[in-house]
């Protein structure tokens, strides 16, 4: 379990807060950390034997050591995902401007989000983003049933 100092342990929430990922995600990273810290400051360990070498801690049997591109290590379950780490069966997402994200099992990576097995990932505009499947992409919007694309635009068909 890693041991959190209040610098860190803001740092981490705050990146947490200002990073794009959905809410549900960022409510889990936040609550990890601040459960991590109160049972580090109460110096609750794991008992389990086995553990990994992870700074100036120890990971607990199951987790893995995780290195953040800052240089920071740190435990995780899943996937290292630099400041985060996913859940397993969740995937390590970057998205515009370098930022991780996870995505949730069996969903693709697109621009800040990611898409569900009922939408399509559409790469125009200035960031890609999660459309219905059937839609058309359309530059920075997509267009839906009866509509084409027209120099970015979505126009109703003529038929």
């Amino acid at each position: 379990m890693m041991e959190y100092t209040s610098g860190n342990l803001v740092d981490d929430a705050a990146r947490i807060l200002a990073s794009p990922i959905p809410r549900r995600q960022a409510v889990k990273a936040l609550s990890r950390i601040l459960t991590g810290s109160l049972f580090a400051a109460f110096g609750v360990r794991s008992a389990d034997a086995q553990r990994s070498p992870c700074g100036n801690s120890t990971c607990a049997a199951g987790q893995i050591c995780c290195t953040a591109s800052n240089g920071r290590q740190f435990c995780g379950t899943g996937t290292c995902c630099d400041t985060i780490s996913c859940e397993p069966g969740k995937s390590c997402c970057t998205g515009p401007n370098q930022i991780k994200f996870c995505s949730s099992p069996a969903q693709t990576c697109c621009g800040y989000a990611s898409c569900s097995s009922s939408q399509k990932c559409c790469p125009g505009g200035t960031v890609p983003f999660c459309a219905d499947s059937t839609a058309i992409c359309c530059g920075g919007v997509s267009c839906g049933q009866n509509l084409f694309c027209d120099a970015g635009r979505c126009r109703a068909s003529n038929a």
